[in-house]
């Protein structure tokens, strides 16, 4: 079994470089502080021939709902420790999603009734996928992309998914990435897209959005790493697993990417971290009475980073004004 893992949370302030596309704009409260906002300037569409540019936003009443019911998780707190993480059991965390059918190649987060946010080098292919990437192609038919939601078994497996696979599938209508990240060989923050389904999901209590645009300076909460990844003998697990650890240090949020160490287990626990499919997976964090889940960040890269011993996330808090206006779920601190 796992025990639960306490980690320091180092928040590494990265030097956004400017290119004439990315920007900081106008500074995003977040409740307790003020963080900077990036605004990624250009954007890349992948769509349907003959499909509008653009996102099908939410209207007002849409997002109301969406601020009423998001990160509320109707599971309680037991969970069952396995090997190589922990299992998440259904409706833990509704509002997490593997790319694709019955192998999730990247994971997602549901964040309305018609968008999921997830890593850009998800949707990308490339000549060379070590940092710095190269040639990247943006060439996915959006029709041919699927998204698994509202369970947590991707498909039968003799150990955790006995009775099969539970979850739904969905089609992408499209998605919207920032230009600069490709452009930039991946290293310069931006990893982060936004798919548009085919058709709304419908809500209930094994299908739900996480909270975005919230974290306080100093707190003592919860914080989830989740991911439909690989175990360690390199084989894609079935089923959705996650570490959980405490947090006893908070630096402000105001880096483009969160770098932190990995997870040191014990001595007879062999080390999960960050793997292929668990890319574009959410970061979160739960806090408030009663607990709410948000979305903190969007797992970018693992062990190839320039800290030993890290892996690495897109800090979302730097992107809520710019998800606000082309998705038009915007935080109100009312709900």
């Amino acid at each position: 079994m796992f025990n639960q893992i306490t980690v320091l949370l180092l928040l590494i302030y990265l030097i956004e470089i400017v290119n004439g596309e990315l920007k900081v704009s106008k500074k995003f409260l977040s409740e307790d502080y003020e963080v900077p906002q990036i605004n990624p300037g250009s954007v890349q569409y992948i769509l349907k021939p003959g499909d509008f540019i653009g996102l099908s936003k939410l209207s007002e009443k849409e997002n109301d709902n969406i601020q009423k019911i998001c990160g509320k998780s109707d599971s309680d707190s037991r969970s069952f420790k396995v090997a190589m993480g922990t299992r998440a059991m259904p409706g833990q965390f509704p509002w997490v999603v593997g790319l694709g059918d019955e192998q999730a190649y990247c994971t997602g987060t549901i964040i309305s009734s018609r968008h999921i946010i997830t890593a850009a080098h998800c949707v990308s292919e490339y000549s060379y996928k070590f940092l710095p990437c190269r040639d990247a192609t943006i060439s996915l038919d959006p029709s041919k992309l699927k998204i698994s939601y509202g369970g947590v078994c991707l498909r039968y497996d003799k150990d955790w998914c006995l009775e099969g696979r539970d979850m739904k599938s969905a089609k992408v209508r499209k998605v919207m990435l920032p230009k600069h990240f490709n452009d930039n060989g991946c290293e310069n923050g931006g990893d982060i897209a936004i798919l548009e389904l085919d058709q709304d999901l419908e809500f209930n209590e094994k299908t739900k959005p996480i909270c975005i645009g919230h974290f306080p300076s100093t707190f003592e909460g919860q914080l989830f790493d989740l991911g439909f990844g690989r175990d360690e003998d390199n084989l894609q697990v079935p089923n959705l697993r996650f570490i959980d650890a405490s947090i006893f240090d908070f630096n402000e949020a105001k880096g483009n990417v969160l770098t932190l160490p990995k997870y040191e287990l014990s001595e007879n626990q062999k080390h999960r971290g960050l793997s292929n499919g668990d890319s574009g997976g959410p970061f979160q964090i739960n806090i408030g009475n009663p607990i709410r889940s948000h979305l903190f960040g969007i797992h970018s890269f693992g062990s190839s980073c320039f800290y030993k011993k890290c892996h690495s996330s897109t800090n979302v808090l730097l992107y809520v004004e710019w998800i606000c206006e082309r998705t038009g779920i915007c935080r109100k601190w009312n709900f």
